[in-house]
């Protein structure tokens, strides 16, 4: 099973409130991972007040620039989820984040990243080249831009999804991000944005890999949590209890050559140990008769 998109990339954006409420997406459910992806415009040394909220992990890597800065979080469905999640940030900072729900994905999981920044993005933009862990992960990468008053556009690079994008009001804060599916374990290369709008502002990339789950790999079950955990034990108490139900193989007959009617104890003693196997012991034993031999008649006539 290939790590893929569930749905299309959630967006949200914030300016000065922090901290950034996001929603539990509807559609999540077991198996799923969430990935989020959150720019701050902010000075320099601020990248430590994005922290992860209960339940989250950081991947390691941060986009550290002279003014804008980034983190990697997920989560692994676990079925107590709340319906919030609270992202903090630099207090003064406009902020976006993109909200990447995933299926197929390892849920141990297996998530790296690689990062560039510029304090002059240009009209093209390169996500760094990363190398997956497997030979179908899922690629992310994503394209942060100040702005600094003017709408934001950009261009995907080649052979990945259409970009989608979110903007503070007023022509502030800009992420953009696009995935693609891979089918090797090699070094992916640059990834190239294009045709970026405004330049010359402060900006940085994330090229993130998410490994596919192994193939045939069972769903994820979490201990101690939602119905499926009580059917999953059912079904193995009931499977343990057929295996115990099922007989051993049938003991061989008794051999007619062994036992003779003169032995009684013995012939009962092998009774029982077959009815251990088979049925209760009989409440009668109906043996054939024995055929009678004739002696020469010693009469005389």
């Amino acid at each position: 099973m290939s790590a893929t998109l569930a749905e299309p990339i959630i967006w949200y954006n914030e300016d000065s409130a922090s901290p950034l409420t996001v929603s539990k997406p509807a559609g999540f459910a077991s198996g799923q991972i969430l990935v989020a992806v959150i720019h701050q415009h902010a000075p320099s040394g601020h990248v430590t007040d994005l922290t992860a909220p209960t339940g989250w992990t950081q991947v390691t890597g941060d986009m550290t620039g002279a003014n804008s800065q980034g983190r990697v979080f997920y989560h692994v469905y676990n079925g107590s989820e709340p319906s919030t999640w609270d992202f903090p940030y630099y207090t003064n900072a406009d902020t976006c984040l993109a909200l990447l729900r995933i299926s197929g994905a390892d849920t141990t999981p297996t998530i790296s990243l690689t990062t560039a920044n510029s304090t002059s993005v240009g009209s093209t933009f390169d996500s760094p080249t990363i190398t997956p862990a497997g030979t179908d992960d899922l690629l992310i990468c994503t394209i942060g831009d100040i702005c600094d008053g003017n709408t934001f556009a950009v261009t995907a690079p080649s052979g990945m999804a259409a970009a989608t994008s979110t903007q503070i009001a007023g022509g502030f804060m800009a992420l953009a991000g696009s995935t693609l599916g891979l089918s090797s374990g090699s070094a992916t290369g640059a990834k190239t944005w294009t045709s970026i709008s405004p330049t010359g502002h402060d900006g940085g990339s994330f090229s993130i890999v998410v490994k596919s789950a192994a193939a045939g790999a069972a769903p994820a079950f979490v201990a101690g949590t939602g119905p499926g955990r009580r059917r999953l034990l059912s079904s193995a108490r009931f499977a343990r209890g057929q295996r115990i139900a099922t007989p051993p193989p049938a003991a061989p007959p008794v051999p007619p050559t062994t036992v003779g009617i003169h032995e009684p104890r013995r012939l009962r003693g092998l009774l029982a140990r077959r009815a251990e196997s088979f049925q209760p012991v009989p409440a009668q034993v109906i043996l054939p008769t024995p055929p009678i031999t004739q002696r020469a008649s010693s009469c005389r006539r």
